[in-house]
């Protein structure tokens, strides 16, 4: 696995409580700082009041709104040009919709938590 060089902060976006603990431990692990939030009004509360690094949401929430995730994603980029987003799904994602709503990445799920980190760290540290 890739190291980090300096800690980032990061938040994690996902309804899933089981994926979203899993992943916040292992990134933790590999040293970051981590937020999380299991839904839409949660996630954009959290990019409001605090600066990310990076921010990693599942595309799919809990809701009224079939795709959450680019709404997460759309107010991260609005908050901050720096900030690295990357975008996970189950489902098949039209990666040029996510793009234009912000995202840098998008990974299909399931995804080993190794590769999620090794993505994240390139995307901040440029590591190859």
């Amino acid at each position: 696995m890739k190291q980090l060089m300096k800690p980032h902060r990061l938040l994690l976006v996902d309804d899933q409580q089981a994926v979203l603990f899993a992943m916040g431990d292992y990134l933790s692990w590999a040293g970051f700082q981590v937020d999380m939030a299991s839904a839409l009004e949660e996630a954009q509360a959290l990019l409001n009041g605090r600066s990310y690094a990076a921010v990693v949401a599942d595309l799919r929430l809990v809701g009224d709104d079939p795709r959450p995730g680019l709404e997460v994603i759309a107010t991260a980029r609005a908050l901050s040009a720096k900030t690295r987003i990357v975008l996970m799904s189950a489902d098949e994602v039209d990666e040029t919709a996510a793009r234009r709503h912000g995202a840098d990445v998008v990974l299909q799920k399931p995804k080993p938590l190794q590769e999620v980190a090794d993505c994240l760290i390139t995307l901040l540290e440029g590591k190859v």
